[in-house]
């Protein structure tokens, strides 16, 4: 039997957003989120058939390539820059958030990579905003399954071992991207804060958040994906940190052809051109149909009221 994981704030909060997207349909333009049939061992449905509402993904490394001037220390306006990601499967779980499937117990993995591309909506002293309503050329979302645990967050490999699953390129939907804070830089701050910290650069400290959605899926290996997924897409959302708190920031990152390592410089946030981030994520499907930009808005407001409840929701006793 599966234990109910513990439901820290980031993962309430992620949880939370993932409600309120779900709200989207109930409007007439926004997309319907659907439940899908999904077989972790990968054998067809034969002995696992699961309803899954969403992929919770461990705590995983963001890497935005380009995005500080060298020169100046400024976020780059207007300029497209790629983002890097990849993460660990934590659960599988269904429409309240409860786990129906953790990988880590039976000794498999899943993980996550992304490239995708945005662009500085707004920079300021302290804060900036992005969209991914820029070229998506090159962009991919990948899932892959492991019979083994390879995947190592410090060293950044193995999250593209084993076999690919799903595989669809990002949306460059309108309405769409994130934002960033730095809260505070305290020099001697390291990046690495996780529980076997490793050596590290000096970080700011700051916090943020992304949303992207995929086209629908180029590549499907339908003896995992057991629903029909022809006219699905996949919405994503982050919460962004820095420092690292939970686990290692990592020293390489996969582009779709190679390994990168991250240039981030002595301070990371400051010297650039790169800026790494710990990120926390949820995906979950909904129909092909696009919200417009204004039903973009109003869920965005109910994603913050939705969060904010879960977050002062009273935990139940286990």
């Amino acid at each position: 039997m599966i234990e109910k994981r513990n439901r820290d704030p980031v993962r309430g909060l992620l949880a939370g957003m993932a409600a309120a997207w779900a709200l989207l349909a109930l409007a007439p333009s926004a997309p319907a989120a659907i439940v899908i049939q999904f077989d972790p061992t990968g054998n067809a449905g034969a002995t696992t058939n699961l309803p899954v509402a969403f992929f919770a993904w461990s705590p995983g490394n963001t890497l935005a390539q380009g995005v500080i001037d060298p020169v100046t220390h400024q976020l780059i306006a207007g300029t497209p820059f790629t983002v890097l990601y990849q993460a660990k499967l934590d659960t599988l779980q269904d429409t309240a958030g409860d786990p129906v499937y953790a990988p880590g117990l039976v000794g498999t993995q899943f993980t996550a990579v992304a490239k995708f591309n945005e662009s500085a909506t707004s920079t300021g002293p302290t804060s900036a905003s992005f969209t991914t309503d820029v070229g998506q050329a090159g962009s991919f979302f990948e899932i892959y399954y492991n019979g083994s645990k390879t995947a190592s967050n410090y060293a950044g490999t193995g999250f593209t071992d084993g076999t690919l699953i799903y595989r669809a390129a990002i949306s460059s939907t309108a309405g769409l991207g994130g934002s960033y804070s730095v809260t505070s830089f305290v020099p001697g701050t390291p990046l690495d804060q996780s529980a076997a910290p490793q050596p590290s650069p000096d970080t700011v400290t700051g916090a943020g958040g992304s949303s992207l959605l995929t086209l629908t899926p180029t590549f499907i290996d339908s003896n995992f994906f057991l629903s029909s997924m022809s006219s699905v897409v996949l919405f994503f959302d982050t919460s962004n940190i820095t420092p690292f708190n939970k686990i290692n920031p990592s020293q390489l990152f996969y582009d779709g052809s190679g390994s990168v390592a991250p240039q981030i410089g002595g301070l990371n946030g400051f010297s650039g051109p790169d800026f790494q981030f710990q990120s926390t994520a949820n995906a979950s499907f909904f129909l092909q149909a696009v919200p417009e930009p204004s039903t973009v808005t109003v869920a965005l407001v109910g994603l913050v009221v939705v969060a904010g409840a879960r977050l002062r929701r009273p935990r139940r006793a286990s």
